[in-house]
């Protein structure tokens, strides 16, 4: 694809294209973009700079690729991101920071994907994040501290993974949290101290 001399673009769709990578310098010069769709293509990883540290991109989709990863390089400089999907790939894990310097966050959709694994502290920096949707993942623990940082959380959807405990602190740090979906889990003991 070649978008030079078209700065104006604000939307920009490319999906179903089958693309399997992007270069660094293929969006660059779209200082406009605003809302990128990137959905249904064949991208296994993103290179380190999606876009250049001037973008104004507020919704990014990567929903229907085969990132096996969060693409944290590629993420770093995405500072104006109000929207971030990233469901039905293939994501096995969320480590520490992955998200840390999005820092507008508000939505993030990382339903069905193959994520087993939550670090503590997998969303710090996000304080601006309200909605989280997390179905269909085969988590089988949720750890103290998972959520912790997702302090303007207010919707929290984790329902349909494998959950089969969470530790005492699983949902420390949400003081905004007004709803807590975790039905359809393998759940059968609650810690007494879990909500408090």
């Amino acid at each position: 694809f070649c978008f030079i001399g078209l700065s104006s673009i604000s939307n920009l769709n490319l999906a179903q294209y089958g693309i399997d990578e992007i270069k660094n310098i293929t969006l660059n010069q779209m200082k406009s973009l605003i809302n990128l769709f990137l959905n249904d293509n064949h991208l296994i990883y993103l290179n380190n700079k999606l876009v250049d540290d001037e973008n104004r991109i507020e919704i990014l989709s990567l929903k229907s690729n085969l990132l096996k990863a969060v693409p944290k390089s590629a993420l770093h400089n995405l500072v104006a991101c109000k929207i971030l999907i990233l469901s039905y790939n293939r994501i096995e894990r969320i480590e520490k920071n992955s998200f840390m310097y999005m820092k507008s966050l508000e939505n993030l959709d990382l339903n069905y994907n193959q994520i087993y694994l939550l670090d503590g502290f997998a969303f710090m920096g996000l304080d601006r994040v309200n909605t989280l949707f997390f179905l269909f993942n085969p988590l089988g623990t949720i750890r103290n501290n998972s959520f912790f940082g997702l302090t303007s959380l207010n919707i929290l959807e984790i329902f349909m993974n494998q959950i089969e405990s969470f530790e005492a602190s699983a949902f420390c740090g949400l003081p905004n949290l007004t709803s807590l979906d975790v039905r359809m889990n393998l759940v059968t003991e609650i810690h007494p101290s879990l909500f408090d």
